[in-house]
C-alpha cells in the first residue's frame, strides 16, 4: 500500500507547490549560447551554465536537462519553431556530455 500511495501524494504535493508558487506560473523566456541558458519570468531570472548539466533527455513534447538524477529543467517544445528546436538540440549535444 506503501508503495502505491508515496507516487501519487508525491504528484499531489508537486501540484499544490506549483499551484502556491505563483512566481513560477505565467510566461517564461529561455536564451541560449555557448555559455549556457537564461530564464526569465515575471518576477525572476536564472543563469545556469552547461557544466551544471550532466544529461538532457528528448521527447516528442519537450527537452528535460537533467542537473541530478532527480532534478531537471524543463523546455517546452510548443512555442519553438521547428528551426528553433534544430538549434536547441544540436546546442545541447554540443555542450552536455549525457544525451538521450
Amino acid at each position: 500500500m506503501l508503495f502505491v500511495s508515496l507516487p501519487l501524494l508525491t504528484g499531489w504535493e508537486r501540484q499544490r507547490a506549483y499551484a502556491r508558487t505563483t512566481g513560477l506560473q505565467g510566461r517564461l523566456s529561455l536564451a541560449t549560447d555557448e555559455s549556457g541558458l537564461r530564464f526569465q519570468g515575471a518576477t525572476f531570472s536564472s543563469e545556469i551554465r552547461w557544466a551544471h548539466f550532466h544529461k538532457f533527455i528528448e521527447d516528442d513534447e519537450s527537452f528535460l536537462l537533467y542537473s541530478s538524477p532527480q532534478v531537471f529543467h524543463i523546455v517546452p517544445k510548443g512555442s519553438l519553431s521547428v528551426g528553433e528546436i534544430e538549434g536547441l538540440r544540436a546546442l545541447l549535444e554540443r555542450n552536455i556530455a549525457g544525451t538521450r
